[in-house]
């Protein structure tokens, strides 16, 4: 995978399969490409020409499910893909803010606001500026940032 996650939203204000599934699978096929999941996105597009596909079968909560396992399977440390915390409508890759804290608290992650304080380039760092803004590097190099 080349290209660096972008944290937030990649689907809101709907909850139905037919808007979700293709909208997941774009966002799968853009970090992925479609070879890799090219039966998924075969079976996806037939849904979207079917006339008359029920969304709301049974195989296509599976092929939801898989694509939620799929991009999840892609998010950052400290990130998760789904539901935006207080918003079930908003989908996309968000900081699992609960799972910073404790590694910070138990030194498993050093906490820093300045960089020059991480100490060597290795192992993670979670920069956090005095305006609270956060970064996440690892070996020196940025995973993801939240301003």
């Amino acid at each position: 995978m080349d290209k660096q996650i972008q944290m937030g939203t990649v689907s809101h204000g709907t909850m139905r399969n037919e808007d979700l599934i293709p909208s997941f699978a774009a966002e799968l096929a853009y970090y992925t490409g479609d070879e890799e999941w090219a039966i998924l996105f075969g079976e996806i597009e037939d849904m979207e020409t079917s006339d008359n596909y029920d969304w709301d079968s049974d195989r296509a909560q599976e092929v939801l499910f898989e694509l939620f396992d799929a991009l999840d399977g892609l998010s950052p440390a400290y990130c998760y893909f789904g539901e935006n915390e207080g918003d079930g409508s908003d989908y996309g890759f968000w900081i699992c803010r609960d799972s910073i804290e404790e590694d910070c608290h138990y030194g498993e992650l050093a906490k820093v606001s300045d960089m020059s304080e991480s100490g060597a380039d290795t192992g993670m760092v979670l920069h956090v500026n005095d305006h609270g803004n956060c970064s996440l590097y690892c070996d020196g190099k940025e995973v993801w940032s939240i301003v």
